[in-house]
């Protein structure tokens, strides 16, 4: 995955499509021709003879309407700056765990972080057991979308909630579920399918990669990833694959049809971490 992952941070954003929908196939042409007219523009304006490094457009205006986005949060006047006791109980093991992400982020990153950090329970798998997942407010593509280098404009970042761990109940006792990684590599959106699939959408829509992942029985599982390069082509790789796949545009929307199987994302209703037990 690590090498997938690897090349896909270097596609181009270009057009806009919604993180889990079939890539148009009607509009690949066109998405591939404007991508080199607008690399050539930015790389001769701005860097008249630079290397193949800055080939990659700049994130557009419109890259992320699609995708559910937040404001990011004014530091905390100084007066307000204070911690919480988040309150621990034996019948409840997440406590702990929130009370240790509370206090890490603390004595870590400071006050501000813990402004940008939410918690959520929810049922994925729907064993009557919930899971503890934890969001954190992050750059939608990560920071290297927003390089300066790629576009002739100054792009505000744009924030939206991340899903940066989960934690089920197994045997009475929490566990981190270490075989997902959701926000990692400059993803623009995360999402929990009704299904019991979790999904991170990374890079932009223009050329997404999809990660997916599965809950069985409280523990989470790589499933599969599909992606769509730069070039227009598009790969596929399973739980046990080592190399891509390449498959044609309909097969890759096929695949991410079976793979959903008409599920839709839920809502998350995120909430501080300060308010946890109350």
């Amino acid at each position: 995955m690590k090498k997938l992952f690897a090349i896909i941070l270097c596609a181009a954003a270009v057009f806009l499509t919604a993180c889990g929908n079939p890539v148009d196939e009607s509009k690949s042409e066109t998405t591939t021709t404007e991508a080199a007219v607008i690399t050539e523009s930015h790389t001769t304006e701005l860097y008249s003879g630079v290397t193949t490094i800055y080939e990659r457009p700049g994130r557009m205006r419109d890259d992320y309407d699609s995708v559910p986005t937040m404001t990011f949060p004014a530091p905390l006047p100084e007066k307000e700056r204070t911690t919480v006791k988040i309150r621990t109980s034996k019948k409840d093991p997440y406590s702990y765990v929130v009370k240790k992400y509370y206090e890490n982020l603390v004595e870590n990153q400071g006050l501000d972080a813990v402004e940008r950090a939410r918690y959520f329970l929810y049922d994925i798998d729907g064993d009557g057991s919930e899971e503890l997942i934890f969001g954190q407010l992050d750059v939608l593509g990560g920071t290297d979308v927003y390089d300066v280098r790629y576009t002739t404009d100054e792009l505000p970042m744009v924030y939206g909630m991340m899903i940066v761990d989960v934690y089920s109940i197994i045997d009475g006792k929490p566990f981190r579920q270490d075989k997902i990684n959701l926000s990692g590599g400059g993803a623009y959106e995360t999402q929990i399918l009704s299904n019991g699939i979790m999904k991170s959408c990374r890079d932009t829509p223009y050329f997404p990669l999809y990660s997916y992942y599965k809950f069985t029985d409280g523990v989470g599982d790589y499933v599969a990833a599909l992606v769509m390069y730069r070039n227009g082509t598009f790969a596929y790789r399973g739980k046990n694959s080592r190399e891509d796949e390449f498959i044609s545009q309909e097969e890759f929307n096929r695949r991410i049809a079976e793979i959903e199987d008409g599920a839709h994302p839920i809502e998350i209703e995120w909430k501080r971490l300060q308010d946890y037990g109350k």
